[in-house]
This record gives structure tokens, C-alpha cells and sequence, in this order.
């Protein structure tokens, strides 16, 4: 089993946004609505993504008995005990304890302290479960083509090991002892209900992320389990009748059909939910969830408890161009704070306590599970599970607490088997579809690149861009499918695809949202043409891009300087590129070019690749050694090359100075050694009219015209005081 990813345990979030270079093209934006999201959810569920529940093997059913007969035997404590026994915990024991429990051992350690219709339940969960415990997992041999590199990046990523083999925990059964009564308020059902706005229970939900997990203490101000986390939210409402277990959850849904209808009234307010799908999960079926605010009950096969969520949408993850591989820590990171801005955005939820860690556990309050961090994702298990792009809300057990996550349970039994959509127009979030900007950038004759940038609340489904030429009309149209990365969505134009021509260009993009609503916006783009007859030099198209041909072929295979009307000019891909500056490497030499042009009247430094090298004029001079300024500062330069590694002295101009690190240092007074010999240098500069004791890293020497004489050897008198210097070295007389 693949260990959990508690991503506040990684680096920083690193700042990385997308860039696109080029003009913004004019668009034109127009939405069309088809059908309802509950009713595109609805035929989704049922006429493609059903599943049946999964088979229990014979023998694992009799290895479920045999747990269960040895559990029910060991279970003596009664509920009062547990809540006692409980209390008594501090939280800093149960910090510092349950991060060197197993899974196995924290569900025996829970069976001892619930009833013994509990104890009998949850055995067969954990024996159903079929997961490893944590040394199993560390025993597995490792991929032979893992690198040291890797292997360090998952022990950040896959920092906590004690959650791999935990699951959601369900409610417990002793709620059977309390009177119903006392858990709701009165029914106040009238006339003239208002709605329940999904913003306004997510925010609810949203702003208990970070306190504790635990049944015992279900009702207390600081903690929740999974399906008080629900009944406590509505109840700020008014709502009465909620369901206060997932024991409850499952009675109450047992008998619906699709399409069915369950409300929850009281106060004056109602809030309804449609079943939408059963016995699904978000990585086969992520549309049955995809409305924010959407009830996910997982009860497992043949047992009456389990697991209840809310669902916040899907969001896509953040990869912003980076290695799956290498930088998973980043992606991850990058994935967590785009997670959070949206929720913050959409449901004003306080950032930086989702970005943080629960104060009771000291567990990241967002985290991602490692099963579905994208099959391109490395970690120590080896490559991931597809990415799980529903994200959600709830008390997930006690090392987490309440928090937001993008967990996925479908597997192990634990499959949702009712998906209750918000279904009333006043509880839907009105969903937001925009084209915002499209950008054509890398224009050649070989293509050019579209990205659009988006708005769409509860995802997209798809993005295409037909692309046509203008010449013939639409002979040539092909409805390419873009690449979807946050709000962005890319296609690179291979003009390949569509006759090898030049010309006019339109692409228009296509926008699907998941409730049937999509948006359309238009862009285009000038190609050069590939020939043109007998033509040489420059040919600026209709967009003010141009182009250089030779011998009427354009030259879209070269890149670099080309002379044109007495002008030294660079092009890239046989484009004129303005906007560069830098080096041009051209018959041998190494010229300087500052937009787009050869800069003849150039003399300094010029940083290229990550070095610095000295142009004259230019001109790299390769032959140039000494001082260069560059801003106010003096730089040793070394065969052309400015030499960060040297500190000594360096002759220039007919005066020796000093150089630490490249730089020239004038504030240094002291002794500096240069070929074999030291020299007095003063605020900088060897200074050959002083003669006299210096002293250097506590000792004396004595210097005769700035020079350390070794063979000098006499007595000197110094402020009255008689010293005695041998070999060069000062000693005072006694």
C-alpha cells in the first residue's frame, strides 16, 4: 500500500507562475448553457460510470471471522470507560504516542475501546482492509533505476510513514445510548423556507479545518468526527433530522433510487440533495463529484458503518512545466497552495490556517494522498496513481483531525456508495465559464503556440482548438484537443498538420465545463510564407513580424547574424528577434547584439550562458587581461573572461592592485603574496615608498619599499623603542 503525502512537511512553496511571450490576440467570448449540472451528473452516473460492488474472496471472508471471533474475546471496555479513559489523555501523549502506531494496532487499540457491536464491525474493516503495515512497506525492494537523488526527494515527500496504512475512521455505535432528542433541535418546518447556500456550509465546514479527531469527544468545541463534522454544520442552520453516524447515513439512504431526493429542514431553512450515483469513486467516475458541497457516504460491503466527506470540486494540478520525477516536492507544494487560493477565493476560508498545521496533532491541515499524485509522480513506492482532482472537507481520523485533502477512497471496500449531489437552484454554486485571455507566442513557419487562460468553477472536461487555414477556406480543419495545466490550456500549431502552409492562420477555442455549459473564443496568427520568388533580405508580414529569405527561401532553419542593407542583424529561425541581447556566435567570433542589432559602439562586460565576458567595440576580445567597470564596479578580467576565483594582485595601467574574488578591493590595507613574495599594499595598491614594520595575523614583519625583505636582518629604533629584526621578521630588544 502506497504511504499517504502530508504535503506541509515538504519545502516551501516555490513562486513559479506560467509566462507566455507574444502579443494578446483580440477574442471573442460567447456561453451556451445546455443542461443543468445535476442532470448531466445524474445521466453520468447512471449510463457510464456504475459499478458493482466488489467480491470478497472465500478465503478472506474466514480470515474476517477469525478476527472478529478473536477481537470480540478481547473487547471488555464499555463506552463510559472509553470516554473516560480518554479524557484523561492529554493531547501532547496523544501526539507524541500515535506516530509510532501501526494501522493494525491503532484499529485493535480502538476496538478495546468501543462497544462490543463496534469492536466486531471495525474488525472486519481492518481484516477487509488487506493493508501492509509499515515495515512490510519498508522491506519492499526499491526500483533498481531509483536514484540517490529520488530517494532523498521521497523521504521529504512521504515524511509521515504512520498515516500509510490508516484509514477514514467511521462513527462508532455508542451514540445508540443517547436520546435523539437531545442531538437536534426542534422541527421547525413552515412555510417559506430559504435554501441553504453551498458557500455558506462550505465556509462553515471550511473554518473547522485544523481541530482534533475524536468520537468520543464528538460534541466538544475542538473536536469532530467524520459525520458530526456534517450534523454540526447544518445544525448552525437550524436543520434538524440530520444523520448522526454514517450507521444512521446508511439506514436512512437504504431503499433510494437515483434521482431521489433527501431534505433536511428546520429554522425557516432547507437544504435538498439528489443520490446521483452508488457504488463509485472519485478516480473512475471524478464527474459524480464534481459540485462543491456533494455528500460522499462510503459505507463498506456487508458492514453498516464507515466514512463520510463533503466534496469541494475538482481541481487540476499545478505542474507549471516542472519534472514529475525530480520535482515532486514542488508540484505537490505548487498543487496544495493553488487548492487553497481557490477555496479562499470562492468561500473567503482563512489561507493561511488551511496552508497550516492542525494545532492538536501538528498534521498539515491540506494534504495529498501519495495513491493519486499522478502516475508521472516518483515516491518511494514507485509511481503514483492517476491524479484524484476531487478535492475535500472533512474529519478524517485522528492524526489528521479536520482537514482538506484530495484522498481518494474507492478501493479496500471503502467505495462511495451514495453520492448525494446539492441539487436546488438557491443551493448550487452558480458556475463561472470564461475565456479571459488568448496569447500566440513562437510564431515560425514551422508553427506558433496558443495559450488560453480560463475561468471555470467546477473544472473543465475538455479544450480543443480546430485550427484552419485561410487559404482554400476550411480544407485543412482539425479540432486538436489542448493540454490543460491550472486555468491554462496549450496547443502547440504544427503547420505540418495543415498542408506545410504560411498564411492566415484561425484557431478558436472550445471551453467545456462539466455541467454542459462551454464558451467559445476566436484567435489567429500570421505565418510566413516558406518562398517567395526571387526575393532576398527582409519581408515583413501584415502583424509586423519579419522575416529574412535568401534566394526566395526563407531561411527557417538559421539562426544567427545576417547583413542586410549595411545593418548586422540577428535572427532566430530565420525571424528577426528584436527583443534579444546578448552574444552571437558568427564566423568563428563572438559579437554583441543588442536588440536584434550588432552594436559596434559596445565596450563592458556582457553576461552570457551564466558567465561574463569582456566585449571591445563589439567584439569578444579574447586577448584582454586587467580591470573592466562594469557599474561602477572594477572587475579582473582574464583572457576575455571575468575570473570570479582570482584574489591576489594584478598589474594594470601601470599600477599593482588588488583583486579579492574578482573585484577589485580598495578599502584593503595588509600584506599580499604574489609570486613567491609578499607586498605592503595600502587602501588597495602596492605601495612602494613605504618602509617600516607591518603587522600581519599577529605577527611583525618589516617591509623595505613596500616589499618583504626575508634576508634583512639589523637592529631599528621605532618611537624610542629598540627592535630587533631578523630574517624580516620584527622582535622587540631587550
Amino acid at each position: 500500500m502506497k504511504k499517504r503525502v502530508v504535503a506541509a512537511c515538504l519545502a516551501a512553496v516555490l513562486g513559479i507562475a506560467p509566462c507566455s511571450v507574444g502579443a494578446s490576440q483580440e477574442s471573442e467570448v460567447q456561453c451556451i448553457s445546455e443542461t443543468e449540472s445535476s442532470d448531466i451528473l445524474l445521466e453520468t452516473c447512471t449510463q457510464e460510470f456504475q459499478e458493482t460492488k466488489p467480491e470478497v474472496s472465500e478465503e478472506t471472508l474466514q480470515e474476517i471471522e477469525t478476527v472478529k471471533q478473536e477481537t470480540q474475546s478481547e473487547s471488555e471496555t464499555t463506552v463510559e470507560q472509553e470516554t473516560q479513559s480518554e479524557s484523561e489523555t492529554t493531547a501532547e501523549q496523544e501526539i507524541q504516542s500515535e506516530p509510532e502506531v501501526t494501522a493494525e494496532q491503532e484499529t485493535e487499540a480502538e476496538s478495546e475501546a468501543t462497544t462490543e457491536q463496534e469492536t466486531s464491525t471495525e474488525s472486519k474493516t481492518q481484516s477487509a482492509d488487506g493493508e501492509k503495515s509499515s515495515e512490510e512497506i519498508q522491506t519492499e525492494p526499491q526500483t533498481e533505476y531509483q536514484t540517490e537523488y529520488q530517494k532523498q526527494t521521497q523521504e521529504s515527500i512521504l515524511a509521515r510513514k504512520n498515516m500509510v496504512n490508516a484509514s477514514p475512521e467511521g462513527d462508532g455505535t455508542y451514540f445508540n445510548e443517547y436520546d435523539e432528542n437531545d442531538l437536534f433541535w426542534a422541527n421547525q418546518n413552515g412555510q417559506g423556507e430559504v435554501a441553504i447556500s453551498q458557500v455558506q456550509l462550505l465556509r462553515s465546514m471550511l473554518a473547522k479545518v485544523g481541530k482534533g479527531y475524536s468520537q468520543s469527544l464528538r460534541y466538544d468545541a475542538n473536536y469532530y468526527d467524520c459525520s458530526s463534522l456534517i450534523l454540526r454544520c447544518l445544525q448552525e442552520f437550524g436543520l434538524n433530522r440530520v444523520p448522526y453516524s454514517t450507521y444512521d447515513w446508511n439506514n436512512r439512504l437504504q431503499g433510494m433510487k437515483i434521482g431521489d431526493v433527501i431534505s433536511f429542514h428546520g429554522n425557516g431553512n432547507y437544504v435538498a440533495y439528489k443520490l446521483a450515483a452508488v457504488n463509485t469513486d472519485e478516480i473512475s467516475n471524478p464527474d459524480a463529484f464534481l459540485v462543491p458541497g456533494t455528500i460522499i457516504v462510503l459505507i463498506e460491503p456487508g458492514y453498516g458503518g464507515g466514512h463520510v466527506a463533503v466534496s469541494l470540486g475538482s481541481f487540476a494540478r499545478q505542474d507549471y512545466g516542472l519534472d514529475p520525477v525530480n520535482d515532486n516536492v514542488a508540484i505537490v507544494n505548487q498543487t496544495r497552495n493553488y487548492v487553497v487560493s481557490q477555496l479562499a477565493t470562492r468561500y473567503g476560508a482563512d489561507k493561511s490556517l488551511l496552508m497550516g498545521t492542525n494545532l492538536i496533532t501538528a498534521y498539515p491541515n491540506t494534504w495529498m494522498d501519495s495513491n493519486w499524485l499522478g502516475n508521472d509522480i516518483w515516491t518511494q513506492d514507485g509511481y503514483s496513481g492517476v491524479y484524484n482532482r476531487i478535492w475535500r472537507v472533512e474529519a478524517f481520523n485522528k492524526e489528521t483531525g479536520v482537514c482538506v485533502t484530495n484522498v481518494a477512497r474507492g478501493t479496500n471496500g471503502l467505495t462511495a456508495k451514495y453520492v448525494l449531489v446539492p441539487v436546488d437552484t438557491d443551493t448550487k454554486l452558480e458556475e463561472e465559464l470564461s475565456i479571459d485571455k488568448i496569447e500566440i507566442s513562437n510564431v515560425s513557419s514551422k508553427g506558433y503556440q496558443v495559450d488560453a487562460t480560463f475561468q471555470a468553477t467546477y473544472g473543465v472536461s475538455r479544450v480543443l482548438m480546430p485550427t484552419w487555414t485561410e487559404k482554400g477556406g476550411q480544407d485543412d480543419l482539425i479540432w486538436h484537443t489542448a493540454k490543460v495545466s491550472g486555468n491554462t490550456a496549450s496547443f502547440y500549431v504544427n503547420t505540418s498538420a495543415h498542408n506545410g502552409e504560411g498564411g492566415h492562420y484561425i484557431t478558436h477555442v472550445y471551453l467545456y465545463g462539466q455541467t454542459g455549459k462551454y464558451c467559445v473564443a476566436a484567435s489567429s496568427a500570421n505565418l510566413p510564407a516558406t518562398e517567395i520568388k526571387n526575393y532576398n533580405g527582409f519581408h515583413t508580414e501584415t502583424d509586423g513580424a519579419s522575416y529574412y529569405y535568401n534566394h526566395g527561401k526563407l531561411a527557417d532553419n538559421y539562426t544567427g547574424l545576417v547583413f542586410d542593407q549595411g545593418v548586422w542583424y540577428y535572427i532566430k529561425e530565420g525571424k528577426l528577434d528584436l527583443n534579444y541581447a546578448g552574444l552571437v556566435f558568427h564566423n568563428g567570433s563572438w559579437y554583441y547584439v543588442e536588440k536584434g542589432r550588432l552594436n559596434w559602439n559596445y565596450t563592458s562586460l556582457v553576461r552570457y550562458n551564466g558567465r561574463w565576458f569582456y566585449v571591445q567595440n563589439g567584439y569578444l576580445d579574447w586577448r584582454y587581461t586587467g580591470l573592466v567597470e562594469y557599474y561602477g564596479t572594477w572587475y579582473y578580467v582574464y583572457k576575455g573572461e571575468l575570473n570570479w576565483g582570482y584574489s591576489g594582485l594584478i598589474y594594470d595601467k601601470g599600477v599593482w592592485q588588488f583583486v579579492l574574488g574578482g573585484r577589485l578591493n580598495k578599502s584593503y590595507t595588509g600584506l599580499v603574496k604574489h609570486a613567491g613574495d609578499w607586498y605592503y599594499v595600502n587602501q588597495g595598491q602596492v605601495d612602494w615608498t613605504y618602509t617600516g614594520p607591518v603587522e600581519y595575523y599577529g605577527t611583525t614583519y618589516y617591509i623595505q619599499k613596500g616589499y618583504l625583505n626575508w634576508t634583512y636582518s639589523a637592529s631599528i629604533e621605532l618611537n624610542g623603542v629598540t627592535y630587533q629584526v631578523k630574517h624580516g621578521v620584527v622582535k622587540k630588544a631587550l
